[in-house]
């Protein structure tokens, strides 16, 4: 049961109550919780609690305070019986009366920013941080718009006004159960920021948005927030009342191991443990009595000169998640991916459009929309140059969407190009020929950048630029492609984002007047 009271002292109250009343926790006795104008009353049964509220009344008598019943709820935990029924006149209501007033239940109640539902489950708590980060996330936007912030100040920005509201408590909330419907709904949230940072649509690649951003997917950092929560629970003082809650969690844990996700306890072993080191870190602790650890690693001296290191569990956990993200991130960007949609096109159609005898061998069985990023992004660890050293938006965006893959061009766009059929919709890649140009070429990043011969004056501008870090001549066009997309001089990475930006209006130009 939950109530909200506003009051000054305790003695008094702690004194009108005692005689067992209270909820026990291991081995503490817990009555009322407090902090700075809030507080909440606990009690095991619903006599109990009315004896509490007395007690308040009686207090608040003596010292001239005054209680705002309107204000003032009460949560039953784990009672299914309809709200309805236990606000009614019913024989499965409850009635908790203060000073002659009959107090309100609730399912829901918001305790120092943390929704807490009645059934015990995170989903309103996850629901509302959803919706303070929503409400955030808004301003932010503006503000980056009307501003015209570089990436870096955004990501900044958003990091330090909108990831405060956002993950509030996320220790708590954000522990497991990362495969639930709920969880996406925090994914989502978590990948609309990053495309607003790059300037990107909705289907660019999630491996390319990470991996020029340098993020990982939320529940990455989530469970190193309910790791490093874990761990300094376990350092603490047994007399603290944290600690004690851990040892009744590692209670239910014990009995109730058949059931999926009983516990706070029992969603973090989960989540570790789809990580090696995870894995061994929670076998430590569990087997560790009364989990009486100081949660470190020794590292021995490398010399008689230095001391030795104490390295904190998280932070092994926190390098290991990173080596497996990095490893699956990299699995994803350079996956042979065969074409999913068999493209049928009306014979009409076949005999009107050209077609690409020599496509790119990249290309051929591949619709994975990274196969070109994967050229020349290896490797990640950093945010990527060109998001701070381009000052102009339209370009820097216009740079992102081609190193993704979403740009305009046909490879892209042909994806869901009309092919005369009442089915799928989407051309063959051999079919998506360049309308620029009379090479009869797929028109696909590398023949824009390096071949198609409509930019032929501004490439040679780009070359002039960038030739004091890149060798042209003798060099193959996927070799030079490479290495205009992977230099990470700010001289190189501008004027390639001012080729791609006025290439752009150019072909725009052209098309739009065929």
């Amino acid at each position: 049961m939950l109530i909200l009271v506003i009051y000054s002292r305790t003695s008094f109250f702690f004194g009108a109550v005692s005689g067992g009343l209270g909820v026990k926790l291991h081995e503490a006795v817990i009555r009322i919780l407090l902090y700075a104008d809030d507080g909440a009353i606990v009690a095991e049964s619903a006599a109990d609690l009315q004896t509490m509220l007395d007690a308040l009344h009686l207090y608040c008598c003596k010292w001239r305070l005054i209680v705002n019943v309107e204000k003032t709820e009460v949560m039953i935990f784990h009672d299914k019986t309809p709200l309805d029924e236990l606000n009614s006149l019913g024989p499965k209501s409850f009635c908790f009366m203060y000073n002659g007033s009959r107090m309100r239940l609730v399912d829901t109640f918001k305790y120092l920013g943390v929704m807490f539902c009645r059934d015990g489950s995170l989903k309103e708590m996850i629901k509302h941080r959803i919706a303070q980060g929503r409400r955030v996330l808004a301003a932010w936007r503006r503000r980056s718009a009307v501003w015209m912030l570089d990436a870096k100040l955004r990501e900044r920005l958003f990091k330090v006004c909108v990831m405060p509201a956002f993950e509030y408590s996320v220790n708590i909330w954000g522990s497991g159960d990362f495969a639930s419907t709920l969880w996406k709904q925090v994914e989502v949230y978590w990948r609309e920021a990053a495309r607003f940072i790059c300037g990107v649509p909705v289907r660019t690649p999630i491996g390319a948005l990470f991996g020029d951003l340098d993020w990982y997917a939320f529940r990455v950092r989530a469970l190193h927030q309910a790791a490093c929560f874990w761990t300094r629970v376990t350092r603490m003082d047994d007399a603290l009342i944290v600690r004690q809650a851990m040892h009744v969690q590692k209670g239910l844990l014990r009995r109730a191991k058949s059931v999926k996700h009983a516990c706070w306890l029992s969603r973090l072993r989960e989540a570790l443990c789809e990580y090696p080191i995870g894995t061994q870190l929670w076998n430590t602790w569990e087997n560790t009595v009364d989990f009486r650890l100081e949660c470190m690693r020794e590292v021995l001296p490398s010399s008689p000169s230095d001391k030795l290191r104490l390295i904190p569990w998280e932070c092994d956990l926190l390098d290991n998640m990173i080596s497996v993200e990095n490893h699956s991130w990299l699995s994803d960007i350079s996956a042979v991916r065969a074409d999913e949609i068999n493209y049928a096109v009306s014979d009409n159609l076949m005999e009107s459009l050209p077609i690409d005898n020599n496509v790119r061998s990249l290309h051929v069985g591949n619709n994975n929309k990274l196969r070109t990023y994967s050229l020349f992004k290896v490797d990640r660890g950093a945010l990527e140059r060109y998001l701070i050293c381009i000052p102009s938006v339209p370009k820097r965006q216009a740079l992102s969407r081609f190193r993704m893959g979403v740009s305009s061009l046909r490879i892209e766009t042909g994806r869901y190009e009309s092919n005369g059929t009442n089915g799928t919709r989407g051309i063959p890649v051999g079919m998506r020929i360049c309308k620029c140009c009379d090479l009869c070429k797929v028109e696909d990043e590398i023949h824009f950048l390096l071949e198609c011969p409509l930019y032929h004056t501004l490439r040679q501008s780009l070359f002039l630029a960038s030739s004091e870090f890149i060798e042209f001549n003798g060099r193959s066009v996927l070799e030079n492609f490479i290495s205009l997309m992977s230099d990470d001089h700010d001289i190189v990475i501008r004027a390639l984002a001012d080729f791609l930006w006025r290439a752009h209006k150019l072909r725009r130009d052209l098309l739009d007047g065929v």
